[in-house]
């Protein structure tokens, strides 16, 4: 073979790599991730993992999609998956704090209190703007419940304290009710959850009432789904998905 000839072949067949490996476009990304995202609110979970194996064909190691991907798993109770699909999305992009929140969930719905709190903790030691307001009283009523189901109550005063102090959310009056379901005294928590209901929207309630039903202290109203916490548009997660396409895109052209 001539040398112009294998030149010439060479660009083809990298031509053809560079080709395979363009990023979807935004509108094609949004589509498929979109959708997936719609799913899940649903509750149409294997549906929304066939989507993200999909955008996954187009282009793998995408944060936004394993996070996703994570939550689907977690709402399956299929608890491993998750954990593998949320850890590579952190490693991916360590700063991706939705991903670090629901590894926290993970450890959470599998009953390892510990664990959960462990990692609750790490998130309220690092500086960042999601830590305001609800999410991070959130995340503190999350300690304190860790706290109660672990009968280690005096580890979770100083978290009580917190929560007393904040008023930008219901969750002191979760916080209380969470005492009286401990306590078997379920009609003190309804009417702890009646006087938050009252002063707060019905979004914010239902992000706390949610660690009830997942620890099993109070049952999960009919036809309803889990709810999960949001800290990022549907708009931000597509445009964190296309930067993580056009990086992988790069690294794969050695560019």
């Amino acid at each position: 073979m001539r040398a112009a000839e294998g030149a010439a072949i060479f660009f083809l067949v990298v031509s053809s790599f560079a080709a395979s490996v363009v990023a979807p476009t935004k509108s094609e990304l949004e589509a498929i991730y979109a959708a997936a995202a719609q799913d899940v609110k649903a509750g149409h979970y294997r549906d929304a993992l066939k989507k993200l194996d999909a955008l996954d064909a187009r282009q793998s190691d995408v944060a936004a999609a394993l996070n996703l991907r994570g939550v689907a798993f977690m709402r399956l109770t299929e608890y491993p998956q998750a954990e593998t699909a949320l850890r590579k999305a952190r490693e991916i992009d360590p700063n991706f704090w939705e991903a670090r929140f629901n590894l926290a969930e993970v450890a959470f719905l599998t009953g390892d209190w510990t664990e959960a709190r462990r990692r609750f903790n790490a998130l309220t030691t690092e500086p960042d703007e999601h830590l305001q307001g609800v999410t991070g009283d959130l995340i503190q009523f999350k300690i304190l419940l860790s706290c109660l189901l672990e009968d280690k109550e005096k580890l979770g005063a100083p978290v009580l304290e917190k929560l007393k102090a904040s008023g930008a959310s219901p969750a002191l009056y979760y916080a209380k009710a969470a005492f009286a379901l401990r306590d078997k005294n379920r009609q003190e928590a309804k009417g702890w959850m009646a006087t938050a209901a009252g002063e707060f929207s019905p979004e914010v309630n239902k992000l706390f009432a949610e660690s009830f039903y997942e620890v099993g202290w109070l049952p999960r109203p009919e036809k309803t789904v889990p709810v999960a916490l949001e800290v990022t548009s549907l708009g931000d997660s597509v445009a964190r998905a296309q930067a993580d396409l056009a990086r992988k895109a790069a690294q794969l052209l050695g560019l």
